[in-house]
Formats: C-alpha cells, sequence, structure tokens
C-alpha cells in the first residue's frame, strides 16, 4: 500500500516537473518566432530596395540597358525627384523606386521620380491619371536635350480586356514615339471612330470600343508631362 502511495506521489511530481519545463520553453519558443519573423520583414525591405527589385528589373529592361542585376543600381540610374512646384531635389535609386510603387496605388502623388540613365541624355518619367476603371500609368523614355519620346510603355490595373486593356499593345503604344513634348499646347490629339475628341501636334488614333480609356491616356500625357517642364527645359 505505501509503496502504491509513492508511486502515486512519484508520477504526481514528475509531471509538476514536465508543466514548469514546458512553461519556461515557452518564452523562448515565441521569442524565436519572433526573431524569425522579424529576420524576414528585414530581408524583404532590403530586397525590396535594391538590385533584387522587380522594379529596378523592370526599369533597366524598359531602357534597354544590358545589365547584370548583381550591379549597383546607382550605377545605371541617378535619380532625381520634382514637386508640384516644379522643384527638384537629388534623390538615389531606393527612393526613386518607393515613389514608383506609389504609382500603382488610387491616390494621388505629389513627388514623382526622375530616372537619369547613366551616361546618356536619356531619362525615364512616370505618368499616371484615372483610366475608364482605375489607375492607368506609362513609363516614359524621353531624351532630355531634345524633349523627345523614343519608347513608351502604359500599363493599368482594371481596363477591360480586349478593350482598354490594348493601350499596352506594341501596336498601340508606338503611336506615341517621337513626339516632342509641346508645354504650350496639347503634345498629342485623338481621333476617334473619324471624329477629333482632342486637339494636339501628334494624332493618335484611339482604341476601338475603348472611347474613354484612349481619350485618358492622350489627357494623362498631355498634362502630366508639362509637370516635368522645369526640369526638361534645364
Amino acid at each position: 500500500m505505501v509503496k502504491t502511495e509513492n508511486m502515486k506521489r512519484l508520477l504526481v511530481l514528475t509531471m509538476i516537473l514536465v508543466i514548469i519545463y514546458a512553461c519556461k520553453k515557452q518564452p523562448d519558443t515565441v521569442k524565436q518566432e519572433i526573431t524569425t519573423s522579424n529576420s524576414v520583414k528585414i530581408i524583404d525591405k532590403k530586397e525590396s530596395n535594391n538590385q533584387s527589385s522587380p522594379i529596378f528589373k523592370e526599369l533597366i529592361a524598359f531602357a534597354n540597358i544590358e545589365a547584370d542585376y548583381d550591379t549597383n543600381p546607382e550605377k545605371f540610374f541617378q535619380v532625381k525627384t520634382i514637386d508640384p512646384n516644379g522643384n527638384l531635389s537629388d534623390s538615389d535609386v531606393t527612393e526613386g523606386i518607393d515613389l514608383y510603387k506609389k504609382v500603382f496605388k488610387s491616390e494621388s502623388e505629389d513627388i514623382l521620380p526622375i530616372f537619369e540613365i547613366v551616361n546618356t541624355n536619356q531619362v525615364i518619367l512616370i505618368v499616371k491619371a484615372k483610366g475608364y476603371m482605375d489607375i492607368i500609368w506609362a513609363k516614359v523614355l524621353v531624351t532630355k536635350n531634345t524633349q523627345e519620346i523614343s519608347k513608351i510603355s502604359f500599363d493599368h490595373i482594371a481596363e477591360s480586356e480586349g478593350y482598354g486593356a490594348a493601350i499596352t499593345y506594341n501596336t498601340f503604344e508606338n503611336k506615341f514615339t517621337s513626339a516632342k513634348i509641346s508645354f504650350s499646347q496639347n503634345t498629342f490629339g485623338l481621333t476617334q471612330n473619324g471624329k477629333n475628341l482632342i486637339k494636339g501636334d501628334q494624332k493618335i488614333d484611339g482604341i476601338s470600343g475603348a472611347t474613354i480609356t484612349s481619350q485618358a491616356v492622350v489627357q494623362m500625357l498631355n498634362t502630366e508631362l508639362k509637370k516635368y517642364q522645369s526640369y526638361l527645359l534645364d
């Protein structure tokens, strides 16, 4: 009988020790999880700001630069920013990429990035506006000393497939190249179904079935590119 009671006491004591040990280990486990989580966040932040950024690769591809993506982005771009009053500030690739990311958001962005391609007269300008469904935007490759558009690439969030989404087709984008940006009048005009909807120096044939999106694109370029006047005419 005594032996049985001792066995029960030993069993209870063992269970108590196990519980105490588990309680002591739990905070360390939580701490380890938190540390691991923070480490992931730090890595993500670092990657989003360096040469591994998808936006950096996107800009390199758009500018037709042959680049080793392991190289410092500052080797390829010098970045400035411009505010709504035309005031320019020196910046860096990290801030430029952060500003570019805000293009995808619906709220307006007052500060715009300018990506100067090192050892050239070429710059990448960013413009955006409201399309038929949501935000549309463009990367515009411009020769600074002549204000001539060398290349343009449109994108969107929610334009209709087969209609407004056609702004991303090369056949439409190529209509805007070789134009010289005008700061006194519209750079681009718009013709839709034989009607002149917008007057401008370079006529653009709108996308069939996407009148609103076509108008939004042309108006975006006419209006938003003028924000860079102080920089391009400097």
